[in-house]
């Protein structure tokens, strides 16, 4: 885009907004689910471990709300537009690029360092799922599968 390349001309920016924007609308659908839903089973392990499962949830809804906003700060701001699957395009966003938000921050960097932590969080998380099933063998991971 720096070089005057149309993004809807590459199949892997448009993929990926793509997906992002479906990552993000599935996001909101999974918070309505988590709000409605009965409650999830509880299992009994140290208050640490306890503490640091509640954390690294927060911060992965957290990272998963703030990654797709921030991209499309980044694309406001910077005057990009959103190019979607489906020839959808928004060539402009005045809401974003003059809101007090927009220049408060290089967005796109913000965009990828949150991208990287939350690839890297997301691999803790499976760690410990994995974790969790083979040596605790306590049932967190079962419960975390649909139920068939």
């Amino acid at each position: 885009m720096h070089d005057g390349l149309d993004p809807a001309t590459r199949w892997d920016i448009v993929t990926h907004e793509s997906l992002g924007v479906l990552v993000f609308v599935l996001t909101l659908l999974r918070l309505v689910w988590v709000a409605l839903r009965p409650a999830r089973p509880r299992f009994e392990m140290a208050g640490w471990m306890s503490a640091v499962s509640h954390l690294v949830h927060g911060l992965l809804w957290l990272l998963m709300l703030a990654v797709p906003v921030t991209a499309m700060l980044a694309l406001g701001s910077e005057g990009h537009p959103l190019t979607l699957l489906g020839g959808l395009r928004v060539n402009e966003m005045p809401f974003i690029a003059q809101s007090a938000l927009a220049p408060m921050a290089d967005w796109g960097e913000v965009h990828g360092l949150l991208g990287d932590i939350i690839l890297n969080l997301a691999g803790l998380h499976a760690a410990a799922a994995i974790y969790h099933h083979l040596v605790l063998k306590d049932g967190v991971l079962r419960a975390m599968a649909p139920r068939g």
